[in-house]
Order: C-alpha cells, then structure tokens, then sequence
C-alpha cells in the first residue's frame, strides 16, 4: 500500500536521474509514492495513468518512460512488476508492511546486499521492556511462498490483484514472520552461523555466567546468528577471522566488556581485527592496549568507521 515517501534532496543534480527526459521524470517520481514498503509496484501503464492523472502522462508515455528509467537501472523490471534496487537507502519506514504482490526473483535480490540488509533491518523489531528489550532479526524471505495469478486476478483497469487464497497466503506469511524466533516458520532450518553465535556466547558466559540467567539464551543467540551472516556474507569476513575474533576479543580485559552482541561485533570488527593482528599481541588478554589513552579514543573512532560502500 502507497505511503508517504522520503525524496532526498540529491534526486535533483543525481547524475542518472539528470538523464531522465522530463516525462520520464514524473513517472519515476510517481513510481516511488505508489511502491509498497518493499519498494515494489506494478508496472501495469493504465493502471499507473490512473495512479499519476496527469494529462501529458499517457499509457504511451509511461510505458517509454519505464523503459528510459530501467535502462539506467533506477528500476529492476520483472514480470508485470518493478522495484527500487536502493530503495532501503533512501526510504526510512516506520511498521512496514510485507508485500502484497509477486517478490523479485531470488537470483536477482541475491546481487544486492545492501537491499537485503535494508529490508532485514526495517522487518526487524524490538520485544520486551527495560532489561529484557530485544531486538528479534527477521530474514529476507528468499521462499516466499508463489502467488499464481489468473485471468480473473486483472481488474477492468489492468491491476492485478491476488485472489481471497492468495491474499490469505500473504496475510498468513506477514503473521507468521514475527514468530517466537523472529523466523518464517516454512523455514526450519536452523541458522547457517549459529555454531559462531554460540562461539560468542559461550565465550560471554564464560566471562559472565550469569549474564544470561534473566534472558532467553536461545532466542538471543539465534538473532546474533543473523548479525553474524550479515558480517560473513555482506562485509566478506572469513569464518576462521571471525571466530578469531571473538575468541581474542572475550579474552582482552577492554575488549570482553564492551562486546557483549554480535551487533557490537559487527560494528567493532575492522577495529578488533586490527588490534588482533597488531604485532605483539598474539592474541594474548589486554596485549591489544597501551593503557587508558586507547580505550574510550579506539571505541569513538570505530563508531565512526565506515567498512563498506554502498551500492548505486
């Protein structure tokens, strides 16, 4: 469902969008307030001629118009439908909805990183009050289940529209996503990094043995799998580096106070990677510090380090 859409300041000297005719333009911009908050809309020209009600934006036009957008890849086309490849970056959104249409293919959503992360993030939520607030991680849903739209599926105005069954699949999928793991319950499987959560983990209880006994260990370390992938296969981190890491990190008497997440490990890692490797350290407790003056200046500097480029 259409919402109100954020319009960054850059859309108007952006290099791609300057090569844009005038008309293509408009259908670019009414494109982003008719998207759903998975960035996808369809493509359908008469029901987007309805949609933009504007005299000099014909059928016609719209159609030429998508085709100029897609060439330059502000759009990714795929079927009867569309989406913003980086519409994460630039949309913020507040309990959004999952998608009542068709998801783009696996094998393309698996080239853009960033748009997973972007979605990972806005599905993710928060349970709890005070001590016990955590955040449940939500995985990009790559076995959705399919939607097959017939004859009876297109209105008189060219939209498709799912039938009662397929909207009942939608509606059951957008329920289940919220479960007691925050995992869609047609997966089962557990998490491909859990042996590394639970490497951190058992690292932390270690240190702390009580630092779980008010918390569900379970549910933590499973959403802690999640963060890990995302430092795996996102940022392109070796498995033998991280669970170096986390070893050397739980044993450095700064380190093992301040890293007590996967989300702090994430974010620190460059940092602690960097320390780790430092000549002299060998991986030793508190070799990595040269007393006060590195501690609160190492963790400043890495909250403010940036590791990966975006995309687009």
């Amino acid at each position: 469902m259409p919402r109100k859409r954020m319009l960054d300041p850059g859309i108007w000297t952006d290099d791609k969008i300057m090569q844009l005719s005038d008309s293509a333009f408009i259908v670019f911009i009414g494109c982003i307030s008719n998207a759903d908050d998975e960035g996808i809309f369809e493509t359908n020209p008469s029901s987007l001629f309805f949609k933009l009600a504007r005299k000099c934006i014909t059928p016609d036009v719209i159609t030429t118009s998508l085709d100029e957008i897609a060439v330059i890849k502000l759009i990714i086309r795929f079927g009867v439908y569309a989406f913003f490849p980086n519409w994460y970056k630039h949309q913020t959104l507040n309990r959004p909805s999952t998608t009542k249409f068709k998801r783009p293919p696996p094998e393309e959503i698996k080239k853009l990183p960033l748009y997973i992360e972007g979605w990972e993030s806005a599905f993710s939520y928060y349970k709890g009050k005070g001590e016990d607030r955590e955040r449940v991680s939500v995985q990009y849903p790559f076995k959705e289940l399919s939607l097959q739209f017939h004859e009876h599926s297109v209105s008189p105005h060219g939209v498709v529209t799912p039938n009662r069954n397929e909207r009942n699949m939608n509606m059951n999928m957008n329920m289940n996503m919220k479960g007691k793991e925050g995992q869609f319950t047609e997966d089962s499987q557990p998490p491909k990094y859990l042996p590394q959560a639970e490497l951190l983990a058992d690292q932390i209880t270690a240190n702390d043995p009580g630092h779980f006994k008010s918390k569900d260990r379970a549910k933590i370390v499973t959403a802690w799998a999640d963060d890990i992938r995302k430092l795996i296969e996102i940022d392109k981190r070796d498995t033998a580096s991280v669970e170096a890491v986390i070893r050397w990190c739980q044993a450095d008497n700064f380190w093992a106070s301040n890293i007590l997440s996967a989300v702090k490990l994430r974010k620190q890692f460059p940092t602690l990677l960097m320390k780790m490797q430092r000549p002299g350290t060998n991986g030793e407790s508190g070799a990595g510090h040269s007393g006060p003056r590195d501690g609160p200046q190492a963790w400043e500097t890495a909250d403010k380090k940036t590791y990966y480029d975006e995309e687009g």
